[in-house]
């Protein structure tokens, strides 16, 4: 692994000259791209145990030293009004705690509170599930001082969806405790076009500082 100053692309071949095939790799930065007109569409490539379920992906600290343990569902995918959900999930987790709202923009995110293990452990496994069969799975808080790094991924390699999951996570989860990993499309075609994201909690001392080179995994054939 090697640092770079500047986010650069890698070495294009132009005109007639030849140059021998590298390692695959993926350029890891936390800049913005400046190509795009358009934001691209993300799409997370973390596995789920349901069919239509719907990751929340709330990545803040929750609750208080005095309060119990929460969870953060992501409702803002639900087009029925905050009574109706907030009656919804009261019934689904009965004897809860109560519940938080927060305001994140344009994301209705609530933020339950539950004292009973076992229910807390149905709540984040198994999450919110919908009449439509649409199911909300939950984020876990992220303990006071941690230290989220949202990284940007360029020059990945094309290949299968399966392969570009555990390619990425492989390449990058000795950073620190995997969140959400994903690509990126073109906001137009909806092609996957070499970008992606990956979020990840660690300690200050593994944060890095500056745009850097992560090489594919070996055993994660490209094709």
């Amino acid at each position: 692994m090697s640092f770079a100053q500047t986010n650069k692309s890698p070495d294009k071949v132009s005109g007639n000259q030849n140059r021998q095939q590298r390692l695959s790799y993926a350029n890891v930065t936390s800049a913005n791209s400046s190509v795009r007109t358009h934001s691209p569409t993300r799409e997370s490539l973390k596995a789920t145990t349901h069919d239509d379920s719907v990751h929340s992906n709330v990545w803040k600290a929750g609750g208080s030293p005095a309060s119990c343990s929460s969870l953060f569902f992501d409702l803002t995918s639900r087009s029925e009004n905050r009574s109706t959900l907030l009656c919804h999930i009261n019934a689904s987790f009965p004897n809860n705690c109560g519940a938080r709202l927060h305001s994140d923009h344009s994301r209705r995110i609530v933020e339950l509170f539950i004292d009973d293990s076992d229910m807390y452990e149905k709540a984040r496994t198994s999450g919110l599930a919908f009449e439509d069969d649409m199911r909300i799975l939950p984020s876990v808080p992220l303990p006071a001082d941690s230290s989220l790094i949202h990284l940007r991924l360029s020059n990945l390699p094309f290949t299968s969806r399966d392969k570009l999951a555990n390619g990425i996570y492989t390449a990058l989860s000795f950073f620190g405790e995997v969140l959400d990993y994903g690509i990126l499309r073109d906001h137009d075609s909806s092609l996957f076009m070499g970008h992606g994201s990956f979020f990840v909690f660690m300690s200050q001392s593994s944060k890095p500082t500056s745009p850097l080179l992560v090489l594919w995994p070996k055993w994660s054939p490209c094709c």
